[in-house]
């Protein structure tokens, strides 16, 4: 049942960035045709500066899961699979410590400028975008321990080399 839960919250993930990238662009798409007329629109730049940040940490929950994110393994793959793995659980391991810091960072922003307001955009709060990245940071944090405790039981495993 949780892993159904999952699979429906990184499918929603999925749909919420495809929406999103199709409003940045009817939102630059807008900004340019209303310049073109003389009209001031500001607030369809933020828009589309907000849903490139959401799209952007949105997808780093997407990438953390499938450990999409870049890597060079010129080096890492000359090892022994059961070395590679284990440097890989220390890479997750800094990853995590790394995640773990700024979610807490992020989660201090929330808290003294969460209620800010955008410029031109009086309803919505910082707290609105500072949310995303904070579920992402703790979303990412979760796939590095995963990938980690998956890397150790690769590298000390009966079948650790094999694999």
């Amino acid at each position: 049942m949780a892993r159904k839960a999952l699979n429906l919250l990184y499918k929603a993930i999925d749909c919420l960035s495809i929406i999103l990238v199709v409003a940045m662009v009817l939102f630059v798409f807008l900004q340019v045709i209303c310049r073109r007329i003389n009209i001031a629109t500001p607030w369809t730049e933020e828009m589309a500066r907000f849903s490139f940040v959401y799209i952007t940490f949105l997808g780093s929950i997407l990438a953390a899961k499938d450990e999409n994110h870049i890597m060079i393994d010129v080096l890492l793959n000359r090892f022994h699979p059961r070395v590679r793995y284990l440097i890989q659980a220390v890479t997750y391991l800094a990853s995590g410590i790394f995640l773990l810091l700024f979610s807490r960072g992020t989660y201090e922003t929330i808290k003294t400028s969460g209620d800010v307001a955008a410029a031109s955009l009086m309803w919505f709060k910082h707290s609105y975008l500072y949310g995303v990245v904070l579920f992402s940071g703790v979303m990412m944090f979760c796939f590095c321990i995963s990938h980690m405790v998956r890397c150790l039981g690769l590298a000390f495993g009966k079948e650790g080399g094999n694999r």
